[in-house]
């Protein structure tokens, strides 16, 4: 708040300083203070990292606990100037799981912001086409986790929440691969503590294996490591 009113009317919190006070996951302990500000003629403050933008509209402000900040939109669009590309998707993702925004919103705001060739609209760009409207986010951060590992192994994108029909039940998988029949399930101890959803986990598996899928699973003990031999394995026996 202090750096927002020195650097005069219109400052608001931004950048990695917004992630933190909107609880994006990964930028809950960031301890770097920014701001942008609509005027070129940037404030010089001790310890402040200080950017200009003349598009902050109201798209693009907001207020958290009596802060003005940079919407959540807004916030994950100025991430990619300083984040790696897979810091930014895991962001976004969060951010949507949280309900934070939305990609309608998120878009909208991409639109206001994108110029050809800035490295900021390839990213988004990227991560937008990617994230399809309709399609269901990994339940967990764990999920997206295992999924982002996959992809930095170089192995294919997975669809995540797949809807399986088989006979009159209708199946939901984390992680799959339609065309090879292959799922990957990540077991939470909390979400799969009742003896009930044990067994529940069981016959659905039957049904999958009956139908000719491989079913894997994973837990908080698999090392990333397993988690992606695995997965390639499975990947290159189903294409046999």
């Amino acid at each position: 708040m202090a750096a927002c009113l020195a650097s005069g009317e219109g400052s608001v919190a931004s950048n990695r300083a917004a992630a933190r006070l909107w609880g994006i996951a990964r930028f809950r302990s960031a301890d770097a203070l920014e701001i942008t500000t609509p005027t070129r003629r940037r404030s010089r403050l001790p310890g402040v990292i200080v950017h200009d933008s003349q598009v902050l509209g109201r798209r693009h402000v907001a207020k958290r606990s009596t802060i003005p900040v940079t919407s959540v939109a807004r916030t994950l669009c100025d991430l990619t100037a300083s984040c790696t590309p897979w810091q930014v998707a895991h962001a976004v993702d969060d951010a949507l799981m949280q309900r934070l925004t939305t990609l309608r919103q998120l878009k909208a705001v991409f639109l206001d912001l994108a110029t050809k060739g800035r490295r900021r609209s390839t990213i988004m760009r990227a991560v937008l086409e990617e994230r399809l409207p309709g399609t269901d986010l990994g339940e967990s951060p764990q999920e997206n986790k295992v999924a982002r590992w996959l992809l930095e192994a170089g192995l294919p994108r997975p669809v995540h929440q797949h809807r399986v029909r088989i006979g009159t039940r209708t199946i939901r998988l984390d992680l799959a691969w339609p065309p090879q029949k292959v799922d990957v399930e990540y077991d939470g101890w909390e979400s799969h503590r009742p003896r009930s959803v044990f067994e529940s986990d069981r016959e659905r598996d039957n049904a999958l294996r009956l139908a000719h899928w491989t079913v894997l699973r994973f837990t908080s003990r698999s090392t990333r490591a397993y988690v992606i031999d695995s997965v390639r394995q499975a990947l290159k026996n189903a294409s046999m």
